[in-house]
């Protein structure tokens, strides 16, 4: 249904503004009506500026959902109406498809509809965590205070995800930086230095030989080069998107050197936090853990989960399954049983997700620390062997004259 912008006043002559969902711009105006707001100018949204039609294409961040569920929260906790906190929440969102989904909800909502069934069209903002939690809320009547949860839990996992690309961000400029130095060099500098060596009669070494012989490949036949390169990846693509590819793939990130700790330290605190925020929001544990199942992003861990999930419900605990898959540490596995056998199984979850993320956070700084110089020194060394392949032979030159 289209969602249209609206300028106008409302029946105490105060200026008002907002989004409203209707079949055409008549029916919208019939709309403000009923509510007592006289409208002054109406248009679809996005119809505006250029502006406004490029944010159209823009997405949805976890810090505006995040921004958007603490607004929501904070006005339903000063007991304002669902539908009245919704609307207001509605004027102060400036992402147009966040807007456009609260509109369509509200809307919903005013008709009778659960908030939670009323967000399911709108995956790419309303995960299936968010709606599993909105549910559980408006059956205990504590919506507020899982909202608020839900905001902590997208501002942690959107603060995990930025430490961890912060820290990488250096490195991978530093290769940037290295492939184009290496491409000048090859493109520019040999080609030039190779003309004058082909002119004298020298006997080239072999590492010359091999640099010249790279050299002539990237002049001669670069087009050769892109399209074995872009066959190359997309040969790859193919075969990750396959069952054996994603399951070869995903084991090859939890057992790689140096970074498979990592991944595995990025994994538990995932579940961790998920498991604990679903389970303190008033979810099951067998439905909380089919939603972590499908928050994993690792084909291999949600097979595990999978195997979780048939124990659980035949009536075993949470740790013993956990424990046979061989894949988590000791350390969790043993808090989680500790959580178990006390009855505080989401407060031990909220523990080990924090221990986990300070682990992830010394993790990535150690690493950035180490990977930094051994980086400078492996580059370097490779310019260094190519510049040196390339000298060899003219200091031989300079030595026979």
């Amino acid at each position: 249904m289209p969602v249209f912008e609206y300028k106008g006043v409302d029946a105490n002559s105060k200026s008002v503004s907002g989004v409203i969902e209707a079949d055409s711009e008549r029916a919208a105006r019939g709309k403000l009506r009923k509510q007592k707001i006289f409208p002054t100018k109406i248009a679809p949204e996005g119809a505006g500026s250029g502006l406004k039609k490029l944010k159209l294409s823009q997405g949805v961040s976890v810090e505006e959902v995040a921004q958007m569920s603490r607004q929501l929260a904070t006005l339903l906790n000063a007991r304002i109406p669902l539908i009245d906190s919704l609307a207001a929440t509605l004027d102060q969102v400036e992402n147009p498809i966040i807007r456009k989904a609260l509109a369509d909800i509200k809307e919903k909502v005013s008709e009778g509809s659960r908030l939670a069934e009323a967000m399911q069209p709108y995956p790419k903002v309303f995960d299936d965590i968010y709606r599993q939690m909105v549910r559980a809320g408006e059956e205990s009547g504590a919506l507020d205070v899982v909202l608020n949860r839900l905001a902590d839990y997208k501002e942690a996992q959107a603060d995990l995800k930025g430490k961890v690309k912060s820290a990488l961000m250096y490195p991978v400029i530093m290769l940037i930086v290295a492939v184009a130095m290496l491409g000048f060099l090859f493109t520019q500098v040999v080609p030039q230095i190779a003309e004058v060596i082909e002119k004298q009669d020298l006997i080239l070494p072999l590492p010359t030989r091999m640099v010249m012989g790279v050299t002539y490949i990237i002049t001669n036949y670069w087009l050769v080069v892109l399209i074995f390169v872009g066959l190359a990846v997309l040969g790859f693509r193919y075969w990750k998107d396959t069952d054996s590819g994603r399951t070869k793939l995903d084991e090859f990130y939890l057992k790689m050197p140096v970074f498979g700790k990592l991944n595995m330290k990025i994994a538990v605190a995932r579940f961790s936090r998920t498991l604990a925020t679903l389970l303190n929001s008033g979810v099951q544990l067998l439905p909380g853990l089919g939603i972590v199942k499908e928050v994993m992003d690792n084909v291999v861990l949600s097979r595990v989960m999978e195997r979780v999930m048939v124990s659980v419900k035949e009536g075993e605990s949470l740790a013993d399954p956990l424990k046979r898959s061989g894949m988590f540490p000791s350390m969790f596995l043993h808090m989680i049983a500790v959580g178990e056998k006390t009855g505080l199984l989401e407060s031990m979850l909220e523990k080990v997700a924090d221990t986990y993320d300070k682990e992830v956070d010394n993790y990535v700084g150690a690493m950035t620390s180490i990977l930094t110089p051994v980086l400078l020194v492996v580059l370097g060394g490779i310019i260094a062997v190519v510049v040196f392949a390339v000298l060899l032979p003219i200091l031989q030159l300079t030595q026979t004259q």
